[in-house]
């Protein structure tokens, strides 16, 4: 009995060493998919600022959770289905938290290329309705290089009441 116990969890361990070992695949050269960066880096520098800002103050340390590029059908929800339809498929580009995961602020990034489509304004005021009518904190900060970022990250933050 004791022989065929020890078998057993020898082939556990070489099976779970074979499963862990396996290298990660590599995509194929004819895929209509590739990986891509979550964030530009005005994205990117406004994620650490945020994060430094929330981790390093009093008020805020441990309150909140940083969430980027969140669809907003994941967030509000409508009763009202053709509301809903209107921002589902909308990402909002950071989502804060509380500690039990209610939306309490939405930062937009307003980078240079942001203004070039038609339709952009339009955009941005039915992100805006929709969020702050379902009681969230709404701010948009505008950064035209990704080095403004940590300066009018911060400038937005301290502006909230947290």
């Amino acid at each position: 009995m004791e022989f065929f116990i020890a078998v057993a969890a020898f082939l556990l361990i070489v099976a779970m060493t074979v499963f862990l070992s396996k290298k990660k695949p590599s995509p194929k050269k004819a895929t209509a998919y590739k990986p891509k960066k979550l964030m530009n880096a005005s994205e990117a520098n406004t994620f650490k600022t945020i994060t430094k800002y929330i981790n390093s103050n009093k008020k805020t340390q441990n309150k909140y959770h940083v969430f980027s590029q969140v669809s907003m059908g994941e967030f509000i929800r409508s009763t009202d289905k053709s509301l809903f339809f209107k921002i589902n498929a909308k990402r909002v580009d950071f989502l804060i938290t509380d500690k039990n995961y209610h939306p309490f602020l939405v930062l937009e990034v307003n980078g240079s290329g942001h203004y070039i489509g038609k339709d952009t304004k339009e955009r941005d005021r039915v992100k805006k309705k929709a969020v702050e009518d379902a009681g969230i904190y709404f701010r948009a900060i505008e950064i035209k290089k990704p080095a403004q970022a940590e300066a009018a990250t911060n400038r937005v933050l301290k502006a909230i009441n947290w």
